[in-house]
C-alpha cells in the first residue's frame, strides 16, 4: 500500500497523481488537520509532525509514502534515516522538472511562509543549475484559501486572492512557476489567467511521478483500494470505488 500525507486537502491533488497512473494500487490518505497549517510552522515542530505522520501511515501498513506536502518536504534532510526509507519528498523532483524547462532561467517559486524560510526547494533548484535566477513568494493564505473552499475561476474571492498572491512575479520575467504547495495546483486555471504564456511546475504532479518512478512492479498493482485514515484514533475509513 502507498500512503500519502498532507496536513489538508492539498495532498489530494498528489493523491489523484497517483490513482491516474496506478489504477489497481492501494491507496492510502493522511490529513493532519489537527495540527494545521504547517506552512507557518518551526522547522523543530514540522519535524515533530512528519515522523508522527510516517509513523501513522506505516501503522496502517504502507510501505511506501508520499510527503505530499512543500512544507514537510522542506524538512526531509533532518529527518531521521529511518524515516526517510521508502518515504518520497515532493521538491527535488519538482525542482529538476523546473530546472529542464525554463527557456530564459527565470523560476518564480510560489509556495508557504516556511517552505520560502527554509529555502530547501530554491536549494534544490540551484542544484540542478546554479546559474538560474529565483524568485520565491510566500503565499501561505492561498493555502486557507484552497482550505475553505474557495478554488473556483469564478469565485471572485479566489480571484481576487490569487492576483495579490501573484503581483510580486510582475515585471519579474519569469517563463517557469513553480507550485510548491500541493494545495495550489488547485487553483491553476485562476494563475494560469494571471500568467499567460508561464510554464506551471507542479509538486503534485512531479512528486507522484518520482515515488512511481521508484517503485517496483509488484507493488503497482493490489485492489485498487482507497482508504483515509481518521484523526485521532488512526482507524482506516474505506472508499467506495
Amino acid at each position: 500500500m502507498i500512503g500519502v500525507f498532507d496536513s489538508g486537502v492539498g495532498g489530494l491533488t498528489a493523491l489523484a497523481a497517483l490513482r491516474s497512473r496506478l489504477p489497481r494500487a492501494d491507496l492510502c490518505y493522511f490529513a493532519d488537520t489537527g495540527n494545521a497549517p504547517y506552512g507557518t510552522k518551526r522547522e523543530e515542530e514540522l519535524c515533530r509532525l512528519v515522523r508522527a505522520d510516517i509513523d501513522r501511515l506505516r501503522g496502517a501498513g504502507c510501505r511506501r509514502i508520499l510527503i505530499a506536502c512543500g512544507t514537510a518536504s522542506s524538512i526531509y534532510d533532518r529527518l531521521p534515516v529511518g524515516y526517510r526509507l521508502h518515504t518520497y519528498p515532493i521538491l527535488a523532483p519538482t525542482a529538476k522538472r523546473a530546472a529542464r524547462v525554463t527557456k530564459n532561467g527565470r523560476i518564480g517559486i510560489l509556495a508557504t511562509e516556511a517552505t520560502v524560510r527554509i529555502g530547501a526547494l530554491a536549494g534544490e533548484v540551484k542544484k540542478e543549475n546554479p546559474s538560474l535566477t529565483l524568485f520565491p513568494v510566500a503565499a501561505s493564505p492561498l493555502v486557507t484559501l484552497v482550505e475553505e473552499g474557495h478554488t473556483s475561476d469564478r469565485d471572485p474571492i479566489a480571484k481576487r486572492a490569487v492576483r495579490e498572491a501573484l503581483a510580486p512575479f510582475s515585471g519579474c520575467g519569469i517563463d517557469t512557476l513553480i507550485l510548491g504547495c500541493t494545495h495550489f495546483p488547485r487553483l491553476s486555471a485562476l494563475i494560469r489567467r494571471e500568467m499567460p504564456g508561464v510554464h506551471l511546475v507542479s509538486a503534485s504532479e512531479e512528486g507522484a511521478r518520482a515515488l512511481i518512478d521508484a517503485l517496483p512492479p509488484e507493488e503497482a498493482a493490489g485492489g485498487a483500494r482507497l482508504l483515509f485514515l481518521k484523526e485521532p484514533s488512526g482507524e482506516e475509513s474505506p472508499v467506495k470505488k
